[in-house]
């Protein structure tokens, strides 16, 4: 999903992972923010932890920024 950044003068893509089991329904969920591109990688790590160490979880990050510097 784009959305316009001032800081980066651009907009920018924010992804947002639902976990295994998400129907839309009412029930709610935890939500991880992260601002790393590391954060792709991230989605996994929640579906391994997620029932015996962590609830499952959102996960929202922002994908890698380039300047094109």
């Amino acid at each position: 999903m784009p959305v316009p950044s001032t800081v980066y003068g651009a907009e920018q893509r924010v992804t947002v992972y639902l976990p295994k089991g998400y129907d839309g329904g009412s029930d709610r969920y935890p939500v991880i923010y992260a601002t790393h591109s590391w954060a792709t990688h991230l989605a996994g790590t929640v579906d391994a932890l997620s029932g015996d160490h962590i609830p499952p979880s959102m996960l929202v990050y922002l994908e890698t920024y380039d300047s094109g510097d």
